[in-house]
């Protein structure tokens, strides 16, 4: 296998160091990563988000507060000063 060498700053380096798991090569992490970069830009990282509330309480109690926020009217929603 051909290698190359890359130089990188001390500081990239610690930064890629702490992503990289105890049986990964450098290789191997960086694409890892690429690929990750990869599958956001491609949505597919999404896909194996669905259905992770189905089940959920928590969920719920969203879909509760986002249906009582629907029944707010649009000019009421503007005197609840929402942003922090």
């Amino acid at each position: 296998m051909v290698q190359k060498t890359i130089s990188l700053t001390p500081e990239t380096y610690k930064r890629l160091k702490t992503k990289k798991k105890p049986d990964e090569s450098f290789s191997e992490l960086v694409d890892r990563l690429l690929d990750f970069k990869k599958d956001l830009n491609n949505k597919r990282i999404f896909k194996s988000f669905a259905g992770v509330l189905e089940e959920d309480d928590e969920w719920d109690e969203i879909e509760k507060i986002l249906e009582n926020a629907r029944q707010i009217p649009r000019k009421s929603l503007n005197t609840l000063n929402l942003e922090k």
